[in-house]
């Protein structure tokens, strides 16, 4: 069974970071078609950066995500991840 659709998924959903908006998120991806869009945990160590999360892509659809990076800057990775999640929001 999928979580992502159930009422039990809408609840998770909106304890997420969302894109230019709010928590972690609140500064990333700020006026594009992430933003207000996208939900997401992020989640970084010394050389690693992860983002998970959906997005409401312009067709409808809800996508799930999940970036890991290792290895660059968390600086270079979130630039990486952010336009990998612009894209799928703009699909």
């Amino acid at each position: 069974m999928e979580l992502a659709p159930t009422s039990i998924g809408a609840v998770l959903r909106s304890d997420l970071a969302v894109a230019g908006s709010t928590g972690t998120l609140s500064e990333r991806m700020r006026d594009t078609g992430a933003a207000g869009r996208c939900q997401g945990k992020t989640g970084t160590l010394t050389g690693v950066s992860n983002l998970v999360g959906y997005c409401q892509a312009r067709d409808g659809h809800l996508l799930a995500f999940a970036w890991f990076t290792d290895g660059i800057t968390t600086a270079y990775a979130h630039t990486i991840q952010d336009h990998m999640t612009i894209s799928i929001a703009d699909y």
